[in-house]
């Protein structure tokens, strides 16, 4: 109770509680909830219950929450027969009031567990708790209670719908208040929403984002999903971007880890990848960085582009592994690079990235040209555009490292530092028709597969003859001739 005033907390005693006197609540109806009240009483300091941190949300965001949780009070269609005008106006009252009913106590969000049972196990715990200190608090009935939280998923499917988010970050701290524990799609809905909405206030950088303990609310909704559910490649995606914008590479490739392999689309994506190992490049953590690349070559989910050699090969090359007197990248050889450094480790590189690259942009061949400058000590690294480069056409001496620009001969394909022939992909007749036919086979059984896939999800097939996708692709192959 308060010290001095009518008592701000709305229990049945009202404004009888006056100075002076302290207890703990008599049945109370929807108190505010104050930082200085402990869990065990309600002993709090006159005016501290209305101050900016015990509100839910910024303005815009409690503006737009207010706008769409009004939007499903008022529909007929959010409540069923048994709901009494009763249980509807103690929702009302609720999901109306900014201000926090009871402290959010889920530390195992911020903790790292090293088992996912462990972890799942604790939150469930944790939400039992939560439920059970806010329905003490609230005095909502367990059947208002799930109207409640029925009616916070419909806002959820209000926005996503909408593409507008902001109001689920306030919904988002209702539910954890609440100690609810969503379905999997709902927090997959909740996900996508808050993702956009936190897109929305990085470009609003006026707006103040409400996060706490250092963790952004799209990666809360993301650990909360993985924690409760199995990961998926969304999710996981999600929580190592915001690991590698802390600098917390270690961390972020050991979730990579959660994400079990399937033929069902289990396994992760360049997209997952990519940002952990352009940490270890960015950090110079050779050693990591070629591991990662290592398995992410193993991965089926993963293609790699010119971007992405050039990349690690840079990297190697400003560090000086490919250099003849450097030390061995550590690791390296257990992971098939006999030796790893020098001109070998450069040779088996090149020859991987020729498995997956015809060629590559001249924005990569300049950065690739830096590296090895730097990395080799020659002239000072400054950068500069290919074009601004001089050709130099001259023969080069044997071990000469050739990091140059060249004219390459038309006729012979051949280059005048290296000597080296430009290999052109040309099919003759038997490897076109094997092309052609292979192709059309393709186009059938993807094209299938794909119409399958409509029908699981309930959606129109525009064509279901069996041969609409090889009748396309001879077409094409028509135009083409």
């Amino acid at each position: 109770f308060c010290r001095s005033g009518p008592c701000p907390i709305h229990c049945r005693r009202g404004p009888e509680c006056v100075a002076g006197r302290v207890g703990k609540l008599s049945n109370p109806r929807i108190p505010l909830y104050d930082s200085s009240i402990s869990s065990d009483t309600t002993e709090c300091k006159s005016g501290t219950t209305n101050s900016k941190s015990n509100l839910l949300g910024t303005d815009r965001e409690w503006k737009a929450y207010n706008e769409y949780i009004n939007k499903v009070l008022s529909s007929e269609k959010t409540y069923q027969r048994k709901d009494t005008e009763d249980d509807k106006d103690a929702i009302r009252a609720y999901l109306n009031q900014r201000d926090r009913t009871v402290p959010i106590q889920l530390p195992s969000l911020v903790h790292k567990f090293s088992d996912a049972a462990e972890a799942g196990k604790a939150l469930h715990l944790e939400l039992e708790e939560q439920k059970a200190k806010f329905c003490q608090a609230s005095a909502l009935t367990s059947t208002q209670y799930k109207l409640t939280m029925r009616l916070l998923c419909y806002v959820g499917n209000y926005c996503a719908k909408n593409q507008e988010g902001l109001a689920l970050r306030v919904a988002w701290e209702k539910m954890k208040e609440m100690g609810c524990a969503p379905r999997e799609n709902v927090l997959s809905t909740y996900l996508y929403g808050i993702a956009l909405a936190d897109g929305e206030l990085v470009d609003d950088k006026d707006e103040e984002i409400n996060d706490i303990d250092g963790i952004d609310l799209p990666e809360e909704v993301a650990t909360f999903h993985d924690t409760l559910f199995s990961p998926t490649e969304k999710t996981l995606t999600l929580r190592i971007k915001a690991l590698v914008q802390k600098g917390d590479a270690k961390g972020a490739e050991r979730l990579l880890e959660m994400m079990p392999s399937s033929r069902d689309g289990g396994d992760l994506r360049l997209r997952t990848y990519l940002p952990v190992l352009e940490l270890y490049c960015q950090q110079r953590d050779i050693p990591s960085a070629l591991r990662l690349y290592k398995r992410m070559r193993h991965a089926p989910g993963v293609h790699f582009n010119a971007e992405n050699y050039s990349l690690l090969i840079s990297t190697i090359a400003e560090n000086g592994f490919f250099r003849s007197d450097s030390d061995g990248i550590a690791g390296g050889e257990e992971l098939g690079y006999h030796p790893a450094m020098g001109a070998q480790l450069l040779a088996a590189l090149v020859s991987e990235m020729a498995e997956d690259v015809l060629e590559i942009a001249s924005s990569c061949a300049n950065r690739l040209r830096l590296a090895f400058r730097k990395g080799f000590g020659i002239e000072s690294a400054t950068e500069s555009s290919s074009c601004e480069m001089p050709l130099i056409n001259e023969s080069a001496s044997p071990e000469e490292l050739v990091v140059d620009r060249v004219a390459v001969d038309i006729e012979t394909a051949e280059c005048p530092r290296t000597e080296a022939i430009l290999r052109l992909i040309a099919l003759d007749k038997k490897q076109r028709s094997q092309l052609h036919d292979t192709l059309v086979e393709m186009a059938d059984s993807q094209y299938e597969e794909y119409n399958e896939k409509l029908k699981q999800r309930k959606q129109n097939v525009e064509k279901e003859d069996a041969g609409y996708a090889a009748s396309q692709i001879r077409k094409f192959a028509e135009w083409i001739e």
